[in-house]
């Protein structure tokens, strides 16, 4: 009988050091997707991994980028009768000495985080996924807050 294994999460924070957000808007020239205009919009958040402590002893730098999908936004989750059920919201992978996350975030809600981030009032990003392995992890869940609580932290790596 194969036993399962029992994966505990781990939190991955980041403390924020820059942020930067661009826009771009045009026709769109793939022909499969339904819109007809093409709008790319990117939060980017750069710092140092605050934990686990490994990653912060070493200061291993973190680039995130938050990319909006209105089809995230709460209105149409609700209405989605599919029984899709999402393995993340995003992944990190490690590159030569440094982290890249590409992380999937609610449209509605960029407006708000940005408002926040130009008020200098957020601080760092908690991501919750699974241990690292072979310098890749998913990310089930974040929260960027103003501060870090150790209470957040889910494991020691």
């Amino acid at each position: 009988m194969k036993r399962t294994r029992i994966e505990f999460p781990v939190s991955y924070m980041v403390r924020i050091d820059h942020w930067d957000w661009g826009y771009g808007f045009g026709v769109n020239a793939m022909r499969d997707y339904n819109d007809p205009y093409f709008e790319h919009c990117h939060l980017h958040i750069n710092g140092l991994f605050a934990h686990p402590r490994k990653l912060a002893e070493e200061n291993i730098k973190a680039q995130l980028t938050f990319m909006p999908d209105p089809k995230l936004d709460q209105a149409r989750r609700s209405q989605d009768n599919s029984k899709h059920v999402p393995l993340g919201v995003g992944a990190l992978e490690k590159r030569e000495n440094y982290f890249v996350g590409s992380i999937a975030l609610p449209g509605e809600i960029l407006s708000p985080i940005l408002s926040m981030l130009v008020a200098n009032k957020l601080k760092f990003v908690n991501l919750a996924g699974e241990k690292l392995r072979r310098h890749k992890t998913l990310i089930r869940s974040y929260q960027i807050d103003p501060a870090f609580d150790e209470d957040d932290v889910l494991s020691e790596e």
